[in-house]
């Protein structure tokens, strides 16, 4: 129902403010299909891996994958999705996140998937502050969306919001690395656990501090978490250019 109002309302918007693509301003979509298909192109960013060795005693990394530098038409559409409330954009962004996702979980063979427990995909929760400002949990909303891509792709995933935050933080904007650690120490709790491998979803990664501190929660309650998802990594002192 919530999907078909959705459809209804951006259609209505269309007839009144039609939408052009805010990467080369071709009318018609939000990221026309040749944008989009420069930003699936793009090589995946390996992040520092996320250490279980001081959460579980093993000596293993949960990988960090993002689909690209935050720079250039992906730093465009970002920011148009996050900061001026272009929703629409969460559609391809969902695509976006789903080809990475795919291309790291499934081990196809002779083109079908083997048996296994299918993924979750849960999302590092927004704010008060952050959901309050954009009327949604944006980013709760894009791994909702990129479990559906997902099961359209054949690649079975669900999508559960697993974590939830547990006190008032900071802006992170204008913080160090070790600020940004200490910031959000301890900011997550598992609201109820689920027993199958575990897809962390964000929208932008920089220091990794968020990141860390969502998958401690998750495997300090038993689950195990295969990898963390992100749109983008922040481009720090020239790497990445």
């Amino acid at each position: 129902m919530t999907t078909r109002v959705e459809a209804v309302g951006s259609a209505l918007l269309d007839l009144v403010m039609p939408r052009e693509c805010v990467v080369c301003g071709a009318p018609g979509l939000a990221v026309c299909r040749s944008c989009e298909r420069r930003l699936v192109s793009q090589p995946v960013v390996q992040g520092p891996g996320i250490s279980r060795g001081d959460l579980t005693g093993a000596d293993t990394c949960v990988p960090v994958r993002c689909a690209g530098w935050l720079t250039g038409d992906l730093d465009t559409v970002i920011r148009a999705w996050k900061d001026h409330g272009q929703r629409a954009i969460a559609h391809p962004l969902c695509r976006l996140l789903s080809g990475v996702i795919a291309a790291d979980l499934s081990r196809n063979v002779n083109g079908h998937a083997p048996a296994a427990p299918r993924p979750v995909l849960t999302a590092i929760p927004a704010t008060d502050r952050a959901r309050w400002n954009r009327g949604e949990d944006i980013v709760d909303r894009l791994a909702s969306l990129t479990a559906r891509q997902l099961a359209t792709n054949g690649v079975k995933a669900a999508h559960h919001q697993i974590l939830r935050v547990t006190r008032t933080v900071a802006d992170q904007r204008h913080l160090g690395a070790a600020d940004r650690r200490e910031n959000v120490r301890g900011v997550f709790a598992v609201r109820c656990a689920v027993q199958a491998p575990v897809v962390v979803i964000d929208d932008v990664v920089t220091t990794g501090a968020t990141i860390h501190e969502g998958v401690a929660a998750l495997t300090r309650a038993g689950m195990h978490v295969v990898a963390v998802v992100a749109l983008a990594h922040t481009v720090m002192n020239g790497v990445g250019k």
